[in-house]
């Protein structure tokens, strides 16, 4: 585990996948299991590098009403940075799973070209008009290519997100026994974020 500077003093975040990788995935989770690699099969047949955040309220917390730079703005930006220091010149892809997806859209809008692909994963509409606008905002200048993946018959909430995104569709997959986890539905997230498979490279197929 290794600790970088956040607002409430340090975020933590673990690396998984190859050091060396082409390809760096940022995931943002709240609770123990943003620790863990959501699935390691699928993330093996992926030439890539996970760096999985683990956040909490303060980190998270937008108040918006707040005067000056919100907690969670300064959790992007130091998100941002440490991406910049751990991966210097890179590219990477950003997947946000539920309590962590308003800070996802906040990073990918005011990273710019940092990160080129997002993947949001059970998303919530806004529980204000005033944090929908805010957020309606932030995501309109997200200019990477996104995703936001739903359960069928649950799209409402993904479809919010997906309309005002620059560029975003709603995935649609069945749920599991522990609902839409990131678990379940990171085979179709690694397939928007990070780079195509060893094997497929290896074989020439998708070249």
């Amino acid at each position: 585990m290794t600790r970088a500077q956040a607002p409430d003093g340090e975020l933590e975040f673990r690396s998984f996948g190859a050091a060396g990788a082409a390809r760096t995935v940022l995931v943002l989770r709240v609770g123990a299991v943003a620790m863990l690699d959501p699935g390691p099969s699928a993330t093996l047949d992926h030439d890539v590098r996970l760096m999985a955040v683990q956040l909490d309220e303060v980190e998270l917390d937008d108040p918006p009403t707040y005067r000056g730079e919100t907690p969670a703005a300064s959790t992007a930006a130091a998100l941002a940075d440490l991406v910049r220091r751990e991966v210097p010149g890179a590219v990477i892809g950003l997947v946000a799973e539920r309590d962590a997806v308003p800070l996802g859209v906040a990073l990918a809008a005011s990273a710019g070209e940092l990160v080129d692909r997002l993947a949001l994963v059970d998303v919530r509409v806004p529980d204000s008009a005033l944090v929908g606008d805010l957020l309606a905002d932030e995501a309109a200048a997200v200019v990477a290519p996104s995703i936001v993946v739903s359960a069928p018959g649950d799209d409402t909430a993904a479809r919010w997100y997906a309309d005002r995104l620059g560029d975003g569709e709603v995935r649609v997959v069945e749920p599991g026994g522990d609902g839409l986890s990131l678990t379940r539905v990171w085979d179709v997230v690694l397939g928007h974020v990070a780079a195509q498979p060893a094997e497929e490279r290896a074989s020439g197929v998708g070249a």
